[in-house]
């Protein structure tokens, strides 16, 4: 049974070697054929050369890749909740066991495999009313929300310190 091989990213000397090929032929057909339009072009370079090879095997690659990460991201989700499951475990096993203890009237109990003990805690600060926090002691974290400032921004209103920037270029791999 053969197994199918994964595409693997083109390197970039096979990206070069490619595009450069590409380019000289694209310059060749346009110096010969000055009324070629694009479509055509494109076509001949696709027969004629290795640049369109180089670019399904990323697209390939990039598909690949975006299901490795989905995958991966599933067992992670998985993994998260059986994580969970064991914690919450842990945590009433724990609980038992410190029930148990204070039933007992002791704080330590040995073992052969283990000491459990019982014992308070670092002390904890309980904030009643958080106005009434001088401000040394209140942490303001301030933010710029994004989301109100594009719609302000569509609406054209004036934001002081803020605009739209040029966007960047999006990249869609459709799959029939």
């Amino acid at each position: 049974m053969a197994v199918p091989q994964r595409a693997t990213p083109p390197s970039a000397w096979a990206v070069q070697n490619a595009m450069t090929a590409a380019a000289r032929f694209a310059d060749q057909l346009r110096t010969d054929d000055p009324e070629m339009d694009h479509a055509d072009l494109l076509l001949a370079l696709d027969s004629e050369t290795d640049a369109f090879d180089v670019l399904r095997l990323a697209v390939r690659a990039s598909l690949e890749a975006d299901a490795d990460a989905e995958t991966i991201g599933a067992r992670i989700k998985i993994l998260a909740d059986r994580k969970a499951r064991f914690v919450a475990r842990k945590e009433s096993c724990r609980a038992l066991v410190a029930a148990m203890m204070d039933a007992f009237g002791t704080a330590k109990v040995a073992d052969a495999e283990f000491t459990v003990s019982v014992s308070t805690g670092p002390r904890k600060v309980i904030v009643g009313d958080i106005a009434e926090l001088p401000e040394a002691f209140v942490r303001v974290v301030r933010s710029p929300d994004m989301q109100l400032i594009a719609a302000a921004l569509k609406a054209d209103e004036a934001v002081p310190g803020c605009s739209f920037g040029n966007g960047s270029q999006v990249l869609t791999i459709r799959v029939a």
